[in-house]
């Protein structure tokens, strides 16, 4: 008798009936039989593997998600030992204080994720985020969409690496508007490129525009409009499965012992369009505009430097791919998969 949307109840998460009709379920859907194959999910080699939830919540409550997290995914892992778990989380920062100035607008704090406490649980396999800006701020201008996309992206990339040691899957990607090519294209570069990422997958490819869910953020194949995205994502999984250079996840690094936090740093109420940008701040990333967007603070501890080096092994492979793609403008090349097994689950990649 209660509205996930609204209300968000820490009660589901903590306590005992709530979670013995989730491990029910879990039971159920990971152990069906496939009526083709004769596989249970669990058994079949063509799912690479589970996500705990889709994008969970709890609105102010600090700590009660990780704490289901880690409750359950010991049971969801003992259930498909063989396939990989992750929390399927937004990744947001949550209000922790060196971090809370990473989210997309300062209300997000508010939501009770925390992708550096939640992804640190140590049954999952890899560390997971979405990235839907145009879902998160509405009014967003161009300008602050591609500034925001790279942050985003950067940032979890260096966090999964050095502070969780896991490998990173962007779950969700999605764009709108005119330049929706050219923030595919930055998004798929950026992840073929850095070796943090396992892979990526889109929200969403559909066969049918008729489907249900087909929104303005869906990928139609068939349709025109989209025929040279559908190809980019073709590439970027050509050349994620070409480079080859994620790390195995048991030969993972253990991670670093935590830091202190450092001081929190004030938020500035969300604009309704961005600011122009600032002049460039020498401190800020290498591979960040993180001058660009308004919420952004270069100054927070968790913001790691990059060191200039060659090109890697993997972005010599996107630069092949997206040189191989008609130009479009600011963008990368390839999108939609990864390292890895099949569809189902939490999805296939690769």
């Amino acid at each position: 008798d209660w509205e996930p949307a609204d209300a968000c109840p820490a009660a589901f998460y903590s306590t005992a009936t709530s979670r013995l009709h989730y491990q029910a379920m879990a039971q159920a859907v990971i152990g069906h039989v496939n009526q083709i194959t004769g596989l249970e999910l669990r058994d079949d080699p063509v799912i690479m593997g589970w996500e705990l939830c889709n994008e969970c919540r709890c609105r102010e409550s600090r700590g009660q998600l990780q704490a289901w997290v880690a409750a359950m995914g010991p049971y969801v892992k003992g259930l498909a030992p063989r396939q990989l778990l992750g929390s399927g989380s937004e990744g947001l920062y949550g209000d922790d204080a060196a971090t809370a100035n990473l989210n997309p607008s300062s209300w997000y704090v508010h939501e009770g994720v925390s992708f550096l406490r939640d992804e640190a649980v140590a049954s999952l396999d890899f560390a997971g985020y979405h990235c839907h800006y145009a879902d998160w701020v509405p009014d967003a201008s161009d300008d602050w969409a591609f500034a925001f996309v790279r942050k985003f992206i950067s940032n979890h990339a260096q966090h999964a690496q050095l502070l969780l040691g896991k490998p990173l899957l962007l779950a969700e990607f999605s764009a709108v508007g005119a330049r929706r090519q050219e923030l595919y294209q930055l998004a798929m570069r950026q992840v073929a490129a850095d070796e943090a990422h396992a892979g990526m997958h889109v929200w969403q490819l559909t066969l049918d525009e008729a489907h249900f869910c087909c929104s303005a953020k869906s990928i139609v194949v068939g349709r025109e409009g989209d025929a040279r995205l559908v190809d980019s994502l073709r590439r970027h999984a050509l050349a994620m499965r070409a480079s080859a250079t994620s790390m195995p996840l048991r030969a993972m690094p253990p991670p670093p012992p935590a830091s202190p936090p450092s001081p929190p740093v004030p938020l500035p109420p969300p604009p309704l369009r961005p600011p122009a940008p600032p002049p460039p701040d020498k401190h800020a990333l290498a591979s960040v505009d993180a001058s660009a967007l308004p919420h952004s603070h270069p100054s927070s501890s968790l913001l790691l430097p990059q060191a200039s080096a060659p090109p890697s092994t993997r972005q010599k492979h996107a630069d092949a791919a997206a040189s191989a793609m008609a130009p479009v403008g600011g963008g990368g090349g390839g999108g939609g998969t990864g390292d890895g097994g099949g569809g189902g689950g939490s999805g296939g990649s690769g």
